[in-house]
């Protein structure tokens, strides 16, 4: 009769890529383990520390490459930390049109945010004015009316332009306005102010991996959820906290491989 430690064993070495089973490893894989055993991607000093939009060397698509590096995490007990999304880079994929492209005014809806807007913007050219503060593209070309100014280094931010959005987004800020004591807005709320951890990633990773019927509508939880996750999935981050006795036991398995 086989111990537990056995069976545990026997189902580790389940995994395709791992180096102590023996086999042959996916050159991807192989490239991934090597940087993480040699310490290229442990820590924010690393050559490669693990940002999806600065390092996506492999063939694979990013889903992928983040739930390998979390399976390499689980077996050899490397703790993953500083978790974090750019929900602003796929934010502008939702935004909607508020402008009304037959007179180039504001939606009738949108007009009183674009009222204030405007109001608020002259108020902060009249203070870079008066100020005498610099418009920080002037040297690359005509100063735009909204962009930032500077000073002694300190950089003034203009009025934020009025934004809405739909879709997946708009779905997600709505979990989180609406129902935030709902597993869905308690989730998403850690995710957008990056104080999520590896189980919110686990979490978000399921819910992208679900399969939603060819027959659901494109509005509906399912379809949003798995949309919003996959979008959150594709633009994560975080820093693989170097221990050398666990790196080097990685190592060991690579050299023996």
């Amino acid at each position: 009769m086989k111990t537990t430690k056995e069976t545990s064993q026997k189902r580790k070495l389940t995994w395709i890529d791992d180096p102590r089973g023996w086999h042959y490893i996916d050159d991807d894989a192989l490239f991934v383990l090597n940087s993480m055993a040699r310490g290229h991607i442990s820590g924010k000093n690393a050559s490669y520390y693990f940002f999806i939009a600065s390092w996506h060397p492999v063939d694979w698509d990013i889903k992928m490459l983040v739930k390998f590096m979390i399976k390499v995490a689980d077996e050899y007990n490397l703790e993953l930390k500083n978790f974090s999304t750019m929900t602003y880079a796929f934010a502008e994929e939702y935004e909607k049109n508020l402008i009304d492209p037959g007179t180039n005014k504001p939606l009738p809806q949108y007009e009183s945010v674009y009222k204030k807007y405007f109001k608020d913007l002259e108020k902060f050219e009249q203070y870079k004015k008066k100020h005498k503060l610099k418009d920080v593209f002037e040297k690359i070309g005509t100063p735009i009316k909204d962009s930032p100014a500077l000073k002694d280094k300190t950089i003034f931010v203009p009025p934020k332009r009025p934004v809405d959005y739909e879709g997946a987004y708009k779905w997600t800020l709505d979990e989180i306005k609406k129902k935030p004591q709902s597993a869905e807005g308690k989730l998403f709320s850690k995710i957008f102010i990056d104080k999520f951890d590896l189980a919110d990633l686990k979490e978000i990773i399921k819910i992208s991996d679900g399969l939603v019927s060819i027959s659901e509508s494109s509005d509906s939880i399912g379809f949003m959820a798995k949309k919003i996750c996959n979008d959150i999935v594709n633009w994560t981050s975080f820093e693989v906290e170097p221990d050398k006795q666990k790196l080097e036991a990685l190592k060991k398995d690579l050299d023996s491989y």
